[in-house]
């Protein structure tokens, strides 16, 4: 079994010199392999003037850096990637932008069809959730679904619990 490595979320807004400050010291505390930058409410411009900041800030520690939602934006940034979800361009589409190289990530909920059909298009991995205090029940339908057996995953791919 692969080791297990963390993958970040940036909160949705923020300041962006503190970010990176903070951002720094997360990435010194562990074994990350990704952020996800996730600006849901912000324009193209903020995205990007914060991707440029804080990618260089990833790859000087060989951290992944996603982009949420947006391929286009990735492309322009040179983003290692992009995380999409179920209301997103497909994932044929996205593929097409940002090229075979890159890596593109599929929000499932808690569908297991939604993860099998994602990973045989192509996805790179998949995540559940997002998991919250208020959404166990969530994550024990998960469990008792038997998405992991044994402490085995049925896909053959890298998944992603999500929490909020």
């Amino acid at each position: 079994m692969s080791k297990t490595r963390l993958y970040l979320i940036t909160p949705s807004t923020f300041n962006l010199n503190k970010f990176a400050g903070s951002l720094t010291e997360a990435l010194e505390g562990g074994d990350v392999a990704s952020v996800q930058l996730r600006m849901k409410e912000s324009n193209d411009e903020d995205i990007i003037e914060a991707a440029k900041v804080l990618m260089p800030i990833c790859h000087a520690k060989d951290v992944a850096f996603i982009i949420n939602d947006n391929a286009d934006i990735a492309k322009i940034v040179g983003a290692d990637g992009v995380h999409i979800g179920q209301e997103d361009p497909t994932l044929e589409e996205v593929r097409s932008i940002i090229g075979v190289n890159k890596v593109i990530g599929v929000t499932c909920k808690d569908s297991k069809h939604i993860s099998m059909t994602a990973g045989e298009q192509g996805a790179d991995y998949v995540a559940f959730g997002a998991f919250s205090r208020l959404k166990q029940n969530l994550w024990q339908r998960l469990l008792t679904q038997k998405y992991f057996s044994g402490g085995k995953i049925f896909l053959k791919y890298p998944v992603l619990p999500l929490a909020a």
